[in-house]
C-alpha cells in the first residue's frame, strides 16, 4: 500500500513540474539574467573570444620545440657489390626503412615572440570587449521590451475604466431614447456607440502590444516558444533615480564604455604586429637536431664499410647544432608591414571619431531623460485634469444634467491623457536604460543580472 501511495506522490510531483516548466514569469532583473545566460548573440561572442584565446596558444606554441618525422617503407630489389662494382637482380626484393626527425628549437629572434604575445592578448581583450557590447545591447532591448509590456498592461487597465464608464452613459442614452424625453438625440446615440468601438479597437492593439513585447522578452531570454511567458511585475513604475551632471555622465563613458576599450586594446595590438612582422627583417637564430635513419637488408643492399663511401640505403647521422634561418624576402614583409599599418591607423581614427562622438551620444541620452522626467510631471498633470472632466461630465450625464458633445469631448481627451501619461513613464525608464548603455554603466542600482 505504501509503495503504491509513494509512486503515485512520484508521478504527482513530476506532473506538477512539467506543468510549471510549460508557464513561465520573469522580474526585469530575472529576465536580463537569463537573457545574459542564453542569448545566442552573446554565444556567438563568446566564440570569438575562444578563437582569439586559440591564436594566442598558437602564437605561444612557436616557443616550443617543433619537431618532424617523417618514415617511408620503400621496396627495392637486390643489388650487391661495393662503390667500383655491383650486380643486380630484380627477381629478389627487400624492403628500404628511411626515416629522417628534424627538431627545431628558436633561441633568439629580436623579441619576435613578445610582439606576437603582446597582440594575440591584446586581441582576446578586444574580443571580450565587444561581448560586452552586445551584452549592453540585450540589456537595453530586455529594458525596452519589458517597460513596454508594462506600459500595455496599465494601459488596458485604464481602457476598460474608460469603456465601464462609456458604457453607462451609452445605456443611460438609450434608455432616454426609449423614453422620447427628447432630452437626446439618436445622433448623440450613434456617435458614443461609433467612440465605445474605437475604444474597443484601442483595446485590440493594446492586447497585441503585450503579447508582442512579452514574446520579445522571452526571445532575447532565450525561452522556447513552447513555454507560456509573462512578465512578472506588470505594473509600470517610474524609476527612482537621481540625476548628476552631464560631465560626470560623459567622463563615465570614455572609463567604462566597451567600445572604447576595444578600440584600445586593438590600436595595442595592430601596434605589436606591425613590431613583429618588422623582425621578419632580421635572422631567428635556433637550436637544431638531426636524425637522419636508413636500413635494408644486408643481402638486398650490402652495408659499406667505409664512411666515406656513399650509402643512402643503410647509414645512421644525428647531429646537434646552432643556426639561423633568415627571410630575404624583404619586400614582401615591407608590403605586409604597410598593410598592417593601414589597419593600425583605421583603428586609431576609430577611437578618435569614437572620443568625439561618444559623449554627444551621452549628451542626446542625458537630454532625452530630462526631456522624459519633464513630460512625466505634464503628462500627470493632463491626465488628472481630464480624468475629473471625464468623471463629471459623465456623473452630470448620468443625473440628465449634462451635455452629449462633453462627453464625448471628455472621452476622447481621457484616451489622449492616457496614452501621453504611459508615453512619458514608458520614455521615463527606458531614457535610463539609454543613458546607462551610452556610459556604460548601470544606472539602476536594484537591478542585478
Amino acid at each position: 500500500m505504501f509503495k503504491v501511495i509513494f509512486i503515485g506522490l512520484f508521478f504527482l510531483f513530476f506532473s506538477f513540474q512539467a506543468l510549471a516548466e510549460k508557464k513561465m514569469s520573469l522580474t526585469l532583473s530575472e529576465s536580463i539574467g537569463r537573457a545574459l545566460d542564453a542569448n545566442d548573440e552573446i554565444k556567438m561572442k563568446d566564440e570569438d573570444v575562444h578563437t582569439a584565446e586559440g591564436r594566442l596558444a598558437e602564437i605561444k606554441s612557436l616557443l616550443y620545440p617543433t619537431i618532424q618525422m617523417t618514415t617511408l617503407a620503400i621496396p627495392i630489389y637486390k643489388e650487391i657489390g661495393d662503390a667500383l662494382t655491383s650486380v643486380d637482380d630484380k627477381n629478389e626484393w627487400g624492403a628500404w626503412l628511411k626515416s629522417t626527425t628534424t627538431i627545431f628549437q628558436p633561441l633568439y629572434g629580436f623579441r619576435k615572440e613578445k610582439y606576437f604575445k603582446l597582440a594575440g592578448e591584446k586581441g582576446i581583450e578586444a574580443e571580450k570587449e565587444q561581448r560586452q557590447m552586445k551584452k549592453a545591447e540585450v540589456i537595453f532591448d530586455v529594458k525596452q521590451y519589458y517597460y513596454s509590456a508594462q506600459a500595455a498592461y496599465d494601459a488596458m487597465k485604464q481602457l476598460d475604466e474608460t469603456e465601464e464608464k462609456l458604457q453607462g452613459v451609452i445605456k443611460r442614452v438609450d434608455e432616454l431614447l426609449k423614453m422620447e424625453s427628447g432630452e437626446v438625440r439618436k445622433q448623440d446615440a450613434y456617435k458614443l456607440k461609433a467612440l465605445h468601438q474605437e475604444l474597443k479597437q484601442k483595446k485590440e492593439f493594446v492586447i497585441k502590444g503585450s503579447k508582442l513585447a512579452a514574446a520579445a522578452v522571452a526571445f532575447k531570454a532565450g525561452i522556447s516558444s513552447e513555454t507560456e511567458f509573462d512578465i512578472q511585475d506588470k505594473n509600470l513604475k517610474k524609476e527612482d533615480f537621481v540625476l548628476k551632471s552631464l560631465e560626470f555622465y560623459q567622463n563615465l563613458a570614455m572609463e567604462n564604455r566597451p567600445e572604447m576599450k576595444a578600440l584600445k586594446a586593438g590600436i595595442t595590438a595592430r601596434h605589436a604586429l606591425i613590431d613583429g612582422e618588422r623582425t621578419n627583417r632580421l635572422p631567428l637564430f635556433f637550436l637544431g637536431g638531426l636524425v637522419d635513419l636508413a636500413d635494408t637488408p644486408n643481402d638486398i643492399r650490402p652495408r659499406q664499410g667505409s664512411p666515406y663511401a656513399y650509402d643512402p640505403y643503410n647509414s645512421s647521422n644525428v647531429g646537434l647544432g646552432l643556426g639561423f634561418r633568415w627571410n630575404l624576402d624583404v619586400w614582401k614583409v615591407n608590403a605586409k608591414i604597410k598593410s598592417l599599418k593601414a589597419e593600425y591607423y583605421k583603428l586609431v581614427h576609430q577611437k578618435d571619431f569614437a572620443e568625439k562622438g561618444i559623449p554627444l551620444e551621452v549628451k542626446k541620452a542625458y537630454l532625452e531623460y530630462k526631456e522624459a522626467l519633464a513630460n512625466i510631471g505634464h503628462a500627470s498633470e493632463q491626465l488628472s485634469h481630464s480624468k475629473k472632466w471625464f468623471l463629471q461630465s459623465a456623473v452630470a450625464w448620468g443625473f440628465g444634467v449634462g451635455d452629449t458633445r462633453e462627453v464625448l469631448e471628455s472621452v476622447i481627451f481621457k484616451g489622449l491623457s492616457d496614452k501621453n501619461y504611459f508615453e512619458a513613464m514608458l520614455n521615463h525608464n527606458i531614457a535610463i536604460g539609454a543613458l546607462s548603455k551610452a556610459t556604460g554603466t548601470e544606472l539602476l542600482s536594484h537591478l542585478k543580472y
